[in-house]
Formats: C-alpha cells, sequence, structure tokens
C-alpha cells in the first residue's frame, strides 16, 4: 500500500533531489520522520525545516536534525567552530501582503490543475508585484494551456510569464491525466544579504 509520504514524494518530484546537501544521517532521519505522515501539513513544515537547513548549510554551519536533547527534539542543531544554536522553524503570522500571495498561489494552481495535461509542474513566484486579479488569473492559465498545447514538452522545459511567474515541467505523470501544479517555497532567503559586523 501506498503511504501518504510517496504520494507527496510524487507531488513534490523536486523534494529528494532538495536533500542532497544534507548528509547520509540527515537523510535518513528526515525520511524516518515522515513516512507515517498524517496530513500534507505536517510534510509542508518539514519543507519549511529543510529550507532552514539549506539556509544554514548554504551559510556554512554544521547541521543536525531532530538530535534529542532531554527527550526533547529541536529542528536544527547548527554550529560554526565552537559556537552551537538549538532551533525550532515558526512560521509566524503572515502578513497581508504575504496572505494575498498565498491565496493567489492557492487559486492559480487550483486552476492549473483543471488543465487536461499529463505533467507535474511547479510555479516559481520571481516577483510578488503583479496583478493578481481573476482576469490575469484566467490569462495566465490561459498562457499555460497555450504553451503546454504547443508541443510535447520535456523535464526542465520552462515557461515565463511577465518576468513574474514561472512554470517548470517537473515529471511526466503517467498516472493522470490531470495536470498536477505545486509551489511550496515557505521561506524567501537571500543569503548575499546575511553581513557580519564586527564590533
Amino acid at each position: 500500500m501506498e503511504t501518504l509520504f510517496n504520494q507527496l514524494c510524487d507531488k513534490f518530484p523536486d523534494f529528494e533531489e532538495s536533500l542532497n546537501v544534507f548528509s547520509e544521517k540527515e537523510k535518513l532521519i528526515i525520511f524516518e520522520k515522515n513516512k507515517n505522515l498524517k496530513n500534507e501539513t505536517e510534510f509542508t513544515s518539514t519543507l519549511a525545516e529543510l529550507d532552514f537547513g539549506r539556509l544554514f548549510n548554504k551559510l556554512g554551519f554544521d547541521l543536525e536534525y531532530d538530535k534529542p536533547y532531554n527527550k526533547q527534539t529541536p529542528d536544527w542543531t547548527i554550529s560554526i567552530g565552537d559556537s552551537i544554536a538549538i532551533c525550532e522553524v515558526y512560521r509566524l503570522g503572515k502578513s497581508k501582503k504575504d496572505q494575498i500571495m498565498f491565496e493567489y498561489i492557492s487559486r492559480l494552481t487550483k486552476k492549473a490543475r483543471e488543465l487536461q495535461f499529463n505533467y507535474i509542474i511547479k510555479l516559481k513566484i520571481l516577483n510578488a508585484d503583479f496583478d493578481t486579479s481573476d482576469e490575469k488569473l484566467f490569462s495566465i492559465v490561459q498562457n499555460l494551456k497555450n504553451w503546454l498545447s504547443s508541443s510535447p514538452k520535456e523535464i526542465g522545459d520552462e515557461l515565463l510569464i511577465e518576468h513574474s511567474i514561472e512554470f517548470t515541467i517537473k515529471k511526466i505523470n503517467t498516472n493522470s491525466k490531470h495536470l498536477i501544479c505545486y509551489s511550496y517555497r515557505l521561506i524567501e532567503f537571500k543569503p548575499e544579504k546575511i553581513i557580519q559586523l564586527d564590533y
């Protein structure tokens, strides 16, 4: 019997690839933690935790995932040199702008899933300052439909709409006649913007 975790790995095909920055030990812990998921919310929480881990990996920190401390398991133990920190990933309440974008992405992916194509595609927002009206949403979905209809697509093919929205073919989905569209960037970060100052 296929588990919810396996189904979600199919739905988010770049999930396993995104683990490549972590050690084999951390990957094993991540898989063990998620193999008995009860719902998709638990999975998206894990995605946020992994975004956090990739950020600190890029900044040169050593990482340990779900390391136990006195019967507690914080998300990450991060260390650099002699400094160690215990980190729990928690998303604060969304700003009004975040909420508008979250709802728009939800509407857009839902509408895209009505299209009858056997692809799994990833939606990425490159610029959040764009028209979020229903008319624009329908126009974007129509552009996506026209692009997918124009010729057979291969994994990695991309459609860029108005320098703001990018669709990427992630997988050919032989198990469904409907498009699967997803977007899951939960933490936006730019390590090059983080500057350490000496006082």
